[in-house]
């Protein structure tokens, strides 16, 4: 009889729903040939894994459109996510994360790979998630095969060693424009995703740093304690980014580069995210889309559309029209790659106007009288309006039919000036790059 018994409770186990059987959440540790969707695991949110301290968990969690979900992970009690696997390419509640027997983590929706850790075959014995909120894969001789804080999305995380080849990058925004955080040329740099990448903040330019040490190339950064420390070679410490309202050093501090191009600071509490009130940049007008594009950002986030465009925009389809002219935006506006690109050419106004005019990737120029440097772009932000009256002279390529009859060569010159000038703007640029 009681074999009977045990027959039949073993035959109720072999058919009951999956979604019964992976109700048990994993701690700490998932072990190889494992396999589940979040509809298997929607008695516990999604999540499948937690830290031993259940302060962070690694699972399912839905996008804005709730038939569509993001691996994660996330803090638990603010429902913070801090690392996704699949940002930009959400899944179904059916598709399944797969930890195979030769050690590789991978989404899968249908026959598609959505992500993958590729470490199949390279001795991984187990996952792991910290309660520092890194995910791990662990090899068999106890080391990390491959772990999610060397593979940010767009967040950093307290002790998260953030080092050279590394990039964070921000959701894309309504005008399809991400940012990124890398380092580059012996800094840490902010860029937009215009083509080519636009810079409009580094490190080693603001002033709220700590200088510890000149000279050197920063290689790596870690948020440590009230700080932000950034490292070069041999790790040494070169600048300190202090938090000034911070009152607990011990906190799990986060770093996020939104998709408005700032990076805030938060503290992760018991069942909040207390933002620490620090931002970068710290200029409200320093970011690229502070404004739509073309407009003039003021202080207080004011935006107004410059008087020489009355539509707000250049209306042209094409950059490389004959029919194009140069329309004067001002003689004390700014921009926010200025300070952090080298010129395109060093000439006068009118060379630096035919420049543009003769390039057609030109959409924008900007002249500085008192070094004679020029700067052209081939996409632009928003403008800075400048406080103090002082900034470039600043021309925006519009249709001739837009503009106002201020030329390539000048304005108002004819075609015989705007040819004299062009030969002018040549001769100096050769010699520029001579």
């Amino acid at each position: 009889m009681g074999s009977w018994i045990s027959l039949y409770l073993v035959m109720i186990f072999l058919f009951l729903p999956e979604t019964c059987i992976a109700s048990v959440q994993n701690k700490g540790r998932l072990n190889l040939g494992f396999q589940g969707s979040q509809m298997t695991w929607i008695d516990n949110d999604g999540l499948i894994l937690v830290s031993n301290s259940s302060k962070f968990a690694f699972g399912f969690n839905p996008t804005n459109d709730v038939t569509l979900f993001l691996l994660v992970v996330i803090h638990v009690s603010s429902s913070t996510i801090v690392w996704s696997a699949n940002r930009d390419s959400p899944v179904r509640n059916n598709d399944y994360f797969v930890f195979d027997d030769t050690g590789n983590a991978n989404l899968q929706s249908g026959k598609s790979t959505i992500w993958s850790t590729n470490t199949a075959d390279k001795g991984v014995s187990a996952m792991e998630l910290k309660d520092s909120g890194n995910l791990i894969l662990v090899g068999k001789d106890g080391s990390v095969v491959w772990e999610s804080f060397t593979h940010p999305v767009d967040t950093l995380l307290s002790d998260q060693n953030f080092t050279q080849g590394m990039k964070l990058v921000s959701t894309p925004n309504n005008n399809n424009l991400s940012y990124s955080l890398e380092f580059k040329s012996g800094d840490m740099v902010l860029s937009a995703s215009f083509q080519p990448p636009q810079p409009y903040w580094a490190m080693g330019k603001d002033d709220r740093r700590t200088i510890n040490q000149v000279g050197g190339g920063v290689t790596s950064a870690i948020l440590d304690g009230n700080a932000w420390r950034i490292y070069g070679e041999k790790r040494v410490l070169l600048w300190q980014f202090i938090f000034p309202d911070d009152k607990n050093p011990n906190a799990t501090r986060l770093a996020v580069l939104g998709e408005d191009g700032s990076i805030t600071f938060s503290i992760l509490q018991d069942e909040s995210k207390l933002d620490s009130g620090t931002r970068i940049p710290q200029d409200e007008c320093g970011r690229p889309d502070s404004c739509d594009p073309y407009f003039i950002c003021y202080s207080g986030n004011k935006c107004q559309c410059p008087s020489a465009l009355p539509s707000c925009k250049p209306e042209t389809a094409s950059f490389c029209n004959k029919d194009v002219e140069l329309v004067d935006a001002g003689d004390s506006l700014g921009y926010f790659a200025l300070g952090f690109v080298s010129p395109s050419a060093k000439t006068d106004l009118n060379g630096c106007k035919a420049s543009c005019v003769g390039n057609c990737s030109c959409a924008a120029m900007f002249f500085d009288s008192t070094s004679g440097n020029c700067f052209m772009f081939d996409q632009i932000g928003s403008l800075q309006g400048s406080v103090n009256g002082a900034g470039f002279k600043s021309y925006i390529k519009v249709s001739a039919s837009q503009g106002n009859g201020d030329s390539g060569g000048g304005g108002g010159g004819g075609k015989d000036d705007y040819l004299l000038s062009l030969v002018s703007s040549f001769l100096r640029l050769l010699s520029f790059l001579a």
